[in-house]
């Protein structure tokens, strides 16, 4: 699947949500902060293939997520977002 991690999310009046840094968020800082969020008994490997996919949406602004890349951004963007970044990022990213 083809993502563009650039994309600004907005809040409902069409205003750039922006981060704590005062830039807008993208996509792709949403997906790579979420697939940070380790669970506990996260495995090594699972460790370094999420820090991979991290930085894969930080680097470029189009990207191609494997199936089971998608699977995992919906479920960990799911977790840990409020519903107006979340549904705006999973309406981007179906399965």
């Amino acid at each position: 699947m083809d993502i563009d991690t650039s994309t600004q999310l907005v809040d409902l009046d069409g205003t750039p949500i922006m981060d704590d840094k005062q830039k807008p968020t993208t996509v792709g800082k949403v997906i790579a902060n979420a697939v940070l969020n380790a669970e506990k008994g996260t495995s090594a490997e699972d460790h370094i293939k999420n820090y991979e996919l991290a930085k894969k949406c930080l680097e470029g602004s189009k990207i191609k997520l494997k199936s089971d890349e998608v699977i995992l951004v919906r479920k960990k963007v799911a977790e840990a977002y409020q519903t107006i970044i979340a549904a705006q990022v999973l309406t981007l990213i179906k399965e």
